[in-house]
């Protein structure tokens, strides 16, 4: 005999399906919240085998039912399926629903849509005021992105010093990019006080997660001592592994200068 639990799952996942094929039929059903996470967990199942053009529109459906009960992560899902599908315009209404509903990844989707023209007009503004919402709400990827339209004035004036602040948040979540970022503002820019120190921190941080960049700029600190104690030793070791790792040739040259002098 099987428990109770088993039927009841096996249940709510043939009611899953029978309103996923509706949908996908063209009918428009009212899907209760249980059935709506039903067909969510039903999509992703189905999106597990996208390679099969059937199981793709069906996890299509399945997430279109489930964004229509209210289902925010459901209507990112189901966009990411239609995009994915090589159909950009057809996915931005279950993509803003998304965002709308809260979830920050679709947010992050439609502004990169806007900032480059992908399926819609092109608007830096409304792009850069997408990336700072879904910012706010720790989407760091996005900081990332509101960071750099900041810095360049892309979208609305140039701020560089609002810039550094979110590259800095970005940096302490662990974006080692944003690390990068910071490293330059605290070394080259007038925004805020010249800080070597700070900046080799940051450099550290950017390149114990392989930003070649980062491990060069830091290589070079250690080289000359700047912003810490002077280390050549760590220095070769950090050009060398960058050299091997990345198609940066001038590592490849400042470890053999440490090497030949």
């Amino acid at each position: 005999m099987f428990s109770a639990r088993f039927v009841s799952k096996i249940n709510a996942a043939a009611k899953a399906l029978s309103i996923g094929i509706a949908v996908l039929f063209g009918a428009n059903l009212s899907v209760s919240a249980q059935d709506a996470n039903a067909l969510f967990d039903q999509g992703v199942a189905q999106y597990a085998d996208m390679e099969n053009w059937e199981r793709s529109e069906q996890a299509a459906a399945s997430f279109t039912a489930a964004c229509k009960a209210g289902l925010a992560k459901a209507c990112y899902y189901g966009g990411v399926v239609i995009y994915n599908n090589f159909d950009q315009e057809g996915s931005i209404p279950m993509l803003k629903t998304a965002c709308d509903g809260g979830e920050m990844r679709a947010c992050y989707m439609v502004a990169d849509m806007l900032r480059y023209g992908v399926g819609m007009e092109q608007n830096e503004a409304a792009a850069q005021a997408l990336y700072g919402k879904a910012c706010a709400q720790g989407q760091m990827p996005a900081c990332l992105r509101y960071g750099d339209m900041l810095e360049y004035g892309q979208g609305g004036e140039e701020n560089p010093r609002k810039a550094y602040v979110v590259f800095k948040k970005a940096c302490d979540a662990g974006v080692s990019t944003a690390c990068y970022k910071i490293a330059s503002f605290l070394r080259y820019s007038e925004v805020v006080p010249n800080d070597e120190t700070a900046a080799r921190a940051a450099l550290e941080s950017a390149c114990k997660q392989n930003n070649w960049s980062a491990c060069s700029e830091l290589a070079g600190m250690l080289q000359n001592g700047s912003g810490g104690p002077f280390d050549l030793p760590r220095a070769r070791d950090i050009y060398s592994r960058v050299c091997l790792d990345s198609d940066d040739q001038s590592a490849c040259d400042n470890m053999l200068r440490i090497l030949l002098p």
